[in-house]
C-alpha cells in the first residue's frame, strides 16, 4: 500500500484535522492487511499558522506510534514539508527518528553516504534466496538554495549521486541473483529464469519532470493517448501547473529506462492529482 501526504500537523490548531488523517490511515491499513505499507513524504505539516506549531518532531512521533501500534511493516520517504526550514528539526535528525532500531516493524535503513536523507531499497525474496522485487526509496528533497522557505515553489531534485546509487544497485542485484542462481537445480532455474534480472518499483515525494511532460503531451493531443502516453486511470484535480515538479530536469528516468528494471513510479505531492499514466512503458502514479 502507498499512502502519501498524510499532513499531520502536530499543533493546537489542527487537532481536528490530525484525527481525521490518523483514523483513515488506521482505517485503510487495518481494512486492507497490506504487507508492507510506503509512504511518499509530507507525514508532517508543521505549519504555524496551519497547525499552531512549528514542532515538526510531535507529527512525526505521533506517525511512528500509529504505524507501530498497526503492527505492519512499512517505510518512508520525506517531502518537503517534513522538515521545513523554520521546524526545530531538519532532514538529518527526522531520519533517525525513524532508523531507531527500537521500531519494530519499520524497514527505514538509510543506505550510504547520498544527498538527501533516506534513499533505501527493500529487496523481496523467495524462498530460494533470489530477489523477486526491489522497492527503491528516493529522496527528491525539499526546495532549491533560492527558495529555502518554499515561497516560490521552487522545488529542489534528485542529485546525481542518487541516480548512481540506483543504478549500481539495479546492477548488484542482477549479481547477486546470478550468484544464487548458479547454486540451482536445473529445474530451479528453469522455473525462476526470468529472476536474473529481478524487477523493481520506485518511490518518492515530487514527481519527476517527466510526469509534467507526459501529461502536457496526453491534454495537448485533446487527452488522447499518444505514441508515448497512454492513460491509465484518474483525474487531475490541481489547478495551473497541475503537476508541481521541479524546474531541473535530471537523469533517474533516463537511467530507469536504461537499467530496465523499475517498471512503475509511485509519487504524491499534488494533493488534488491521482492519475495514472504510462510513458514510454513506464507506469507514473499519483497517490
Amino acid at each position: 500500500m502507498q499512502l502519501t501526504d498524510v499532513h499531520i500537523g502536530g499543533g493546537v490548531l489542527s487537532v481536528d484535522e490530525d484525527k481525521k488523517a490518523i483514523n483513515a490511515v488506521a482505517a485503510m491499513i487495518t481494512e486492507e492487511k497490506p504487507d508492507l505499507v510506503i509512504v511518499t513524504g509530507d507525514i508532517s505539516f508543521a505549519v504555524p499558522y496551519i497547525s499552531g506549531t512549528i514542532n515538526n518532531a510531535i507529527a512525526h512521533r505521533l506517525f511512528i506510534r500509529l504505524m507501530e501500534r498497526l503492527g505492519v511493516s512499512w517505510t518512508v520517504n520525506f517531502g518537503n514539508h517534513d522538515s521545513e526550514a523554520y521546524n526545530y528539526y531538519g532532514r538529518a535528525t527526522v531520519s533517525e527518528m525513524y532508523a531507531n532500531e527500537a521500531l519494530e516493524h519499520c524497514l527505514f535503513i538509510p543506505d550510504g553516504d547520498l544527498s538527501g536523507e533516506g534513499n533505501h531499497v527493500i529487496n523481496v525474496k523467495n524462498s530460494a534466496g533470489l530477489i523477486t522485487e526491489s522497492f527503491y526509496m528516493i529522496d527528491t528533497h525539499s526546495y532549491t538554495d533560492k527558495d529555502p522557505l518554499g515561497i516560490k515553489w521552487d522545488y529542489d531534485y534528485v542529485k546525481e549521486d542518487q541516480i548512481a546509487w540506483y543504478a549500481a544497485k539495479i546492477e548488484a542485484h542482477k549479481a547477486a541473483n546470478a550468484a544464487v542462481f548458479a547454486t540451482l537445480s536445473e529445474e530451479q532455474k528453469s522455473a525462476y529464469a526470468d529472476l536474473l534480472a529481478p524487477k523493481s518499483l520506485m518511490f518518492m515525494h515530487i514527481p519527476l519532470t517527466e510526469v509534467k511532460a507526459a501529461y502536457d503531451e496526453y491534454v495537448g493531443n485533446g487527452r488522447k493517448d499518444t505514441e508515448n502516453v497512454k492513460y491509465v486511470e484518474g483525474f487531475d484535480g490541481e489547478t495551473d501547473e497541475v503537476v508541481y515538479c521541479s524546474r531541473t530536469d535530471v537523469d533517474l528516468f533516463e537511467t530507469v529506462l536504461e537499467k530496465g528494471s523499475t517498471k512503475a513510479l509511485f509519487y504524491g505531492h499534488d494533493h488534488l492529482n491521482n492519475f495514472v499514466l504510462e510513458y514510454k512503458g513506464i507506469r507514473l502514479s499519483y497517490g
